[in-house]
């Protein structure tokens, strides 16, 4: 009989939680839960996930403890000083938790272990040492007896899943490379991939790569080279994400004139795909990459439009990067499986992007920082307030976690919360106190855990396995000196009804959590961000913007490259009453032509530092800024009002204005002489007009995504 992975994971769990609460009992440490939750939390897909997260909580908890030290030695005479750093540091926590799907469970353990040491101690801070020593032992227990289950009971190495996953993703770009191919030819419409897969598919293997280095000496010993893999996928994912968006320019054009070798490029592209998905699968490549370069008929190119020519120009560059890219990851790829006697020498540059601030991160962290300082004051002024200074550790310590569904409502917790609370009383009450030894209480452990794991095994329901399993473990409170007491059980259930409380009004205040008006407050500075970008994108030589000025504009531009994935998370959890009639498919449609529009935003101010012709800079430099200006114009409108962008009158209004730059540039070549401009600038200016042109087109795309969308109901308060 072959068990599915669901049982095993399930089983896995159970054992392990059952020997760390042993081990933690033996010890008689003070708070067995920590080793026993440890081994439940840590408990991913495979073995190197597991351990991954489980070094993330050990290092965190070394971070948090530390911080607790510091806090305690410099202010515990003064609680408000102690709890003004405290929040601080919590809040700091938060927002870099945030920054990195990688180090994200890393700065939550960071800020959680920091209330540990903080508040549990803050009476008796004379035992902060021993509390951090016990917390990060039991913490450190529950990882290695996870562990050892894992490697010795049905191990599942990492290495697998992750070139499954690499073959998957390597699939899914060719299918999309194939498609895109197919509507530049004019083939059947194969249908499209969901960028929302890819990226997907991106995310998982990023993961399964962290994992697989632990877990695998194989991967760990390619360890370059994976992590070339994995910047090279990233990098031809964008590229091709990128490329759709100029098809729109294109189509009317015959391309197979123009570039007469543009089906031979598109099959050789596809084939290194298949052959890069064979190596990933283990098999041998039936053959190797070939030399290609896209041709141009010049003499055909001559007839088009200077618009044109440009739109051609940029993507001919791009195809020219995903033929670069795909010669890479080929030689990568190779490597790792040994098919060739040498390792690619040269890796990927780095991207050169600086750190900046990110609102919403910011917006995270004060959310925090105002529940603790709202649940510091409960329990200082409000009387009797159930568990006290320990209500507020757990508050706080649950606010921190929460941020990481940030956009899921509160309401959305206290099903599962007190599904857990419920589940646990009659055992609690009525089945523990009749247990007899550690080896009954074993089979309550085992039962209890394998049947939650098992029943909640989906990702979706994530939520109530965590909720379910933290809330047993702690309502149960098992120790060697065993207490049994329906105050402890009235107690917990009030801290968590106060709990759901504070996070009910941080929801709204200081900044509303609320999907629909999140969603609005992303779109209006999505828009201002490009307006921006707009009023200050020059032309030519510029002088040397000032230290503030390069903050903004890199602020700026960080806001328009990010916000449009993150409206399309926020646009999956509007409320029905907010949508009206508009349905789920516009609001990703809508967040898909952002998404477009960020591209083309990022385009025009990369093109806009390129060199250009002095003589055709003096010439165009009028209407190239009369564009701006008009563009400007209607994104400011945009921002205040969506909903008034009439696609019609917009693109009449712009192509009058492109129609105009076209003739201008044709008078600018002639007065000058297009001999007098070089090569380099003459494709440069072409790159500038192409992201020009596709400027304008994103723009009248995302009016026209704007008329189906209910902004009526989107604005409405509501409660």
């Amino acid at each position: 009989m072959t068990l599915s992975p669901r049982f095993k994971h399930a089983f896995k769990t159970a054992l392990a939680v059952v020997i760390a609460y042993a081990i933690a009992l033996y010890m008689d440490w003070d708070k067995p839960i920590w080793a026993g939750w440890t081994a439940a939390s840590v408990s991913l897909d495979t073995t190197g996930q597991s351990i991954q997260k489980g070094l993330d909580r050990i290092a965190g908890a070394l971070v948090g403890s530390l911080a607790g030290f510091i806090l305690l030695a410099f202010f515990i005479q003064d609680r408000w000083l102690f709890f003004l750093f405290f929040s601080l540091w919590v809040a700091i926590c938060t927002y870099f938790s945030f920054g990195s799907e990688r180090y994200n469970y890393f700065w939550q353990q960071a800020g959680f272990f920091a209330v540990v040491v903080g508040l549990d101690s803050a009476f008796s801070p004379a035992n902060a040492f021993a509390i951090a020593i016990e917390r990060t032992q039991g913490a450190g227990t529950g990882l290695l007896v996870y562990m050892l289950v894992g490697l010795l009971l049905w191990p599942s190495n990492s290495r697998s899943s992750l070139e499954k996953t690499g073959q998957q993703l390597t699939a899914s770009m060719k299918a999309l490379f194939a498609n895109s191919m197919g509507r530049l030819l004019g083939r059947p419409d194969a249908g499209s991939v969901p960028g929302a897969q890819l990226a997907q598919l991106q995310q998982r293997f990023d993961n399964l790569l962290d994992a697989a280095e632990l877990d695998s000496w194989e991967v760990n010993a390619m360890r370059p080279a994976w992590r070339r893999c994995r910047a090279q996928i990233a990098d031809l994912r964008d590229a091709l994400e990128r490329w759709q968006q100029d098809f729109n320019e294109l189509q009317h054009l015959d391309l197979v004139k123009l570039v007469p070798n543009l089906p031979a490029f598109g099959t050789e592209i596809e084939t290194r795909l298949t052959q890069i998905e064979r190596l990933f699968a283990g098999d041998s490549p039936t053959r190797l990459p070939s030399t290609i370069k896209l041709e141009s008929a010049e003499q055909v190119r001559k007839t088009l439009t200077h618009f044109d020519r440009a739109a051609l120009s940029v993507s001919r560059h791009r195809l020219a990067h995903v033929e670069a890219v795909t010669r890479d990851l080929f030689v990568t790829v190779s490597a790792i499986r040994d098919h060739e006697h040498h390792h690619a020498a040269a890796g990927l540059p780095r991207s050169a992007v600086r750190p900046t601030v990110d609102r919403d991160r910011l917006g995270q962290a004060l959310r925090v920082a105002a529940s603790a300082w709202l649940a510091f004051l409960v329990v200082i002024y409000v009387p009797a307030v159930p568990g006290e200074l320990a209500a507020l550790g757990i508050i706080i310590r649950i606010v921190v976690a929460d941020t990481k569904f940030a956009w899921i409502p509160v309401q959305a917790l206290i099903r599962p919360a007190f599904a857990g609370i419920l589940v646990a009383f009659p055992i609690y009450i009525f089945l523990v106190p009749a247990l007899s030894s550690y080896a009954q209480l074993a089979v309550l452990l085992f039962a209890f855990v394998f049947v939650v794991d098992y029943a909640f095994h989906d990702p979706k329901q994530m939520l109530w396995r965590i909720l379910i399993l933290f809330l047993f473990m702690l309502l149960i409170n098992l120790t060697n000196v065993q207490t049994y007491s329906f105050l402890h059980f009235a107690n917990t259930a009030l801290q968590w009804s106060l709990l759901f409380v504070l996070l009910s009004l941080t929801e709204y205040l200081p900044i509303s959590q609320q999907p629909d008006h999140v969603y609005r407050r992303m779109l209006g500075r999505f828009f201002r961000s490009c307006e921006f970008l707009m009023a200050t994108r020059g032309w030519g030589r510029q002088h040397e913007p000032s230290l503030a000025a390069r903050w903004r504009k890199k602020f700026h531009t960080y806001e328009v490259a990010t916000l449009p994935g993150k409206l399309a998370a926020w646009g999956r959890f509007l409320p029905p009453d907010a949508l009206g009639r508009t349905t789920p498919a516009q609001v990703q449609a809508l967040a898909m032509s952002l998404q477009a529009l960020s591209f083309r935003m990022q385009e025009l101010t990369e093109a806009g530092v390129l060199h250009q012709s002095d003589l055709l800079v003096r010439e165009l430099l009028a209407d190239v800024r009369r564009w701006r200006v008009a563009v400007q114009e209607i994104v400011g409108q945009v921002a205040e009002k969506p909903e008034t962008a009439d696609p019609a009158a917009l693109q009449s209004r712009l192509d009058a204005v492109l129609v105009r730059l076209e003739a201008r540039i044709q008078e600018a070549l002639d007065r000058t002489g297009e001999a007098k401009v070089s090569a380099e600038e003459s494709g440069n200016m072409y790159r500038l007009l192409g992201a020009h042109r596709g400027g304008s087109e994103a723009l009248v795309n995302f009016a026209s995504k704007t008329v189906g969308i209910d902004w009526k109901r989107l604005r409405e308060g509501r409660f």
